[in-house]
This record gives structure tokens, C-alpha cells and sequence, in this order.
């Protein structure tokens, strides 16, 4: 009886375990780990989105996570979706101080920033996986 009840408890954590390795819901990690509009995959394909631009290709280039180190533990995150939709984060020390999420589009090198009571542009350059907004290098993680 003793063996059966330590099975049966192994059995429900991996039940548990693989349960909970998946996607459900609404979950869709596009733009922070790339994938499709279902949350799947290496996306490629931005035909159709908001927030292309002139259709340059520097809008493509610009979609994923960025960092920006500037202190021990301190950095700035900025993650450019494909839907045309944006978060930044500030940490300070491993602690997140500083959060801000909207929309953008591109034009050239200009991106057009708009969040809940700011809007602003940034002049940006992508080379490889070197981002520089405003002058400031964010490498791609």
C-alpha cells in the first residue's frame, strides 16, 4: 500500500509538471520570444502588421527584446512587438523601477513612440544584433 501511494503521488506531480509546460489560455509571447501570432515558432513574417512604417525593412530588423547595461545589476530593456505594441523596462539594482507599454510605427529611422499620456520620437539604427536608440547601444538577447 506504502509503494502504491508514493507512485500515485510521482505519477500527479509529473501530471502537474507536464500540465504546466505548455501554452494555455491567451498567453502570447510574440515580440519578447519571438514565434507567430499564435505564440509558435520563429516569426518572419510581418506583412500585415501595424506599426511597419514605410515598409524600409528597418522595421523588421527592429522587432524583438533589446538591452542596454548602464550600471552593476542596472539596465534598460526595450522589446518592439510585431503587432506594433512596445514595453519598456528600467531596472535599477535587479529591481524593476521604471515600466512603460504602447504602440509605435516606424518611418525611416524615426520611431514614433505613443504610451498613456506621452508620445515622443527616437531615432534608432539597427546592425546586427546592435540597436542605438538616440545614441545609447542596446544589444539583442
Amino acid at each position: 500500500m506504502k509503494y502504491f501511494k508514493i507512485t500515485y503521488l510521482a505519477l500527479l506531480v509529473v501530471v502537474f509538471i507536464i500540465s504546466n509546460c505548455g501554452q494555455g489560455g491567451d498567453i502570447n509571447p510574440t515580440g519578447v520570444t519571438g514565434g507567430s501570432d499564435e505564440g509558435y515558432g520563429s516569426r518572419t513574417d510581418i506583412s500585415d502588421t501595424k506599426g511597419d512604417g514605410d515598409g524600409d525593412g528597418n522595421y523588421q530588423e527592429l522587432i524583438g527584446s533589446w538591452r542596454s547595461d548602464y550600471d552593476t545589476n542596472s539596465y534598460y530593456i526595450w522589446v518592439f512587438n510585431s503587432d506594433g505594441t512596445f514595453e519598456y523596462y528600467d531596472i535599477w539594482q535587479g529591481e524593476l523601477w521604471e515600466y512603460h507599454s504602447g504602440t509605435y510605427s516606424v518611418s525611416g529611422n524615426t520611431i514614433s513612440v505613443t504610451g498613456d499620456g506621452y508620445s515622443f520620437d527616437i531615432t534608432f539604427y539597427v546592425s546586427g544584433n546592435e540597436l542605438t536608440l538616440d545614441g545609447e547601444v542596446f544589444y539583442r538577447f
